[in-house]
């Protein structure tokens, strides 16, 4: 009888996988696109140290895992999509600052709007153009135009 399938996810991608012990090389695989064959997967331990998991080795999948991989200059991932004003986008950076954001899409979002990023169940956080924001798979950023209160200039 096979293993029960359990979700588990690695950099942001939500799967679904046999329970039981893997190659690294097959989790890596079920990514899309994989994960490089040059990264490190990490199991994300919630209270404790997360553990390095060497290339060559095998992990023993539970339900509910968090992997993450993290490339030969210690960042992870590069390659991350994102909604800019309903735009799916790419960034190459995991890290951006807001001005960065901005120029994503086409046209750009001129300075005469402010940028927020959507945040599920908290309240949305706006976004300064020299403000450092690292990204996850699938982040959602809107604009709307700047609003001026009555009696400022």
């Amino acid at each position: 009888m096979a293993n029960p399938k359990v979700k588990i996810k690695i950099d942001e991608d939500k799967v679904h996988v046999g329970a039981g012990v893997h190659s690294v090389t097959d989790i890596k695989a079920l990514t899309t696109p994989p994960v490089p064959a040059d990264h490190t997967l990490w199991i994300d331990v919630d209270g404790g140290p997360n553990i390095e998991v060497p290339n060559e080795g095998t992990i023993d999948v539970v339900d509910d895992m968090v992997l993450y991989s993290v490339g030969p200059d210690g960042a992870h991932p590069k390659h991350m999509d994102i909604v800019v004003d309903t735009k799916a986008v790419v960034s190459e950076n995991e890290s951006v600052t807001g001005a960065i954001i901005r120029r994503l899409v086409s046209p750009a979002i001129g300075p005469e709007r402010d940028l927020y990023r959507d945040i599920d169940g908290a309240p949305d956080e706006k976004i300064e153009d020299d403000e450092v924001v690292t990204l996850t798979k699938g982040a959602e950023f809107y604009s709307v135009p700047t609003v001026i209160a009555p009696g400022c200039s």
